[in-house]
């Protein structure tokens, strides 16, 4: 996902053009409800066509239920 891109001597890092998308997908997930199974969770993922990286993050998770801790806009 990551790639150095060389620039004056140092080397700089490039963000993938996925970069921020598994975020934005946990932020939707929770939008409207408070617990998502992971069932739910991976069936959204494919349904939206995750890139294959971040399906098998979302894969990996294990069975349960799931609850937002925090929010991303809280101060």
């Amino acid at each position: 996902m990551w790639s150095r891109k060389k620039r004056f001597g140092m080397a700089k890092l490039e963000k993938s053009p996925d970069f921020g998308v598994l975020q934005d997908f946990v932020d939707s997930l929770f939008a409207d409800a408070e617990e998502q199974t992971r069932l739910d969770i991976v069936v959204q993922a494919e349904s939206l066509d995750l890139n294959p990286d971040l399906l098998e993050i979302v894969s990996l998770l294990p069975p349960g239920t799931y609850c937002l801790l925090y929010t991303s806009d809280a101060a």
